[in-house]
């Protein structure tokens, strides 16, 4: 529910008192051990994403993780980078409901015929987060200050294709030569039509996890029992180049 890098304060909603019907030991509060260690807390998945690259084969290649905000994770030949690189689904979501009480733009119906307002993106892009470079992280409200007239007097339909464009944008601005990477589109953005179409514009090789038989709808559960069987282990899963966490360490608690 809140999430700043520079206070290093990262709030998750959950109750620790819940008991579950199983013998199974349950790990939970993923974030916790990495802020306490001088890191950001987020992004927590990318050494799942490092799993996923070596089963798929894949050395040059970039997870983004469309989410409330927009997680990347870049992994070059097992070298790993991660951030989020952009705002994604909540302001756009956020805006649907405020004007037509929806609650996403479903399949990208809305933005489908939409068009970028140049004036309103470069607006957008000039924040200086886009000025850093990974590792970085976000807030899902981090960008809704932008969520103002000068966006809610535009067409609804330009005001999401732009908001849209701006998240290959910022990827496509933090890597050096996108025409070696693969991009993988995650997350439940994945499913808007309109921002695959926008992604495609920025890259050249660019398909969803779903098709290589990996069910999208559940790589963010499966990364959370990945980093519990971790924090069994007591294997680190989160490093400085992904959170800029002071040592490399391992994530989770008993609940």
């Amino acid at each position: 529910v809140y999430h700043d890098q520079k206070t290093k304060i990262s709030i998750q909603l959950f109750d620790k008192s819940i008991r579950f019907n199983t013998q199974s030991p349950i790990i939970c509060n993923f974030r916790k051990n990495d802020l306490l260690n001088g890191g950001n807390g987020a992004p927590i998945m990318p050494e799942f994403h490092r799993v996923l690259a070596n089963q798929l084969g894949l050395k040059k290649v970039i997870f983004v993780n469309i989410g409330g905000v927009t997680n990347t994770t870049v992994i070059d030949n097992q070298k790993i980078t991660a951030g989020d690189s952009s705002f994604g689904n909540a302001i756009v979501n956020d805006l649907i409901y405020e004007k037509t009480k929806e609650r996403f733009d479903v399949d990208g119906s809305l933005s489908n015929n939409g068009q970028k307002i140049d004036d309103l993106f470069k607006y957008i892009t000039s924040d200086e987060y886009f000025l850093e470079n990974l590792p970085k992280s976000l807030d899902r409200n981090s960008f809704h200050k932008y969520l103002d007239n000068f966006i809610k007097e535009r067409k609804l339909n330009n005001s999401i294709y732009t908001l849209l464009e701006v998240i290959p944008f910022a990827i496509n601005s933090l890597i050096s030569s996108q025409s070696d990477f693969k991009i993988i589109l995650m997350g439940g953005g994945r499913k808007n039509l309109t921002l695959q179409k926008i992604f495609k514009n920025y890259f050249n090789d660019v398909s969803l996890i779903d098709i290589y038989n990996i069910n999208g709808d559940f790589i963010e559960s499966q990364g959370m029992a990945y980093l519990g069987i971790r924090y069994l282990l007591k294997k680190h899963s989160t490093y400085y180049t992904t959170t800029k966490v002071l040592k490399n360490i391992y994530l989770g608690e008993r609940c």
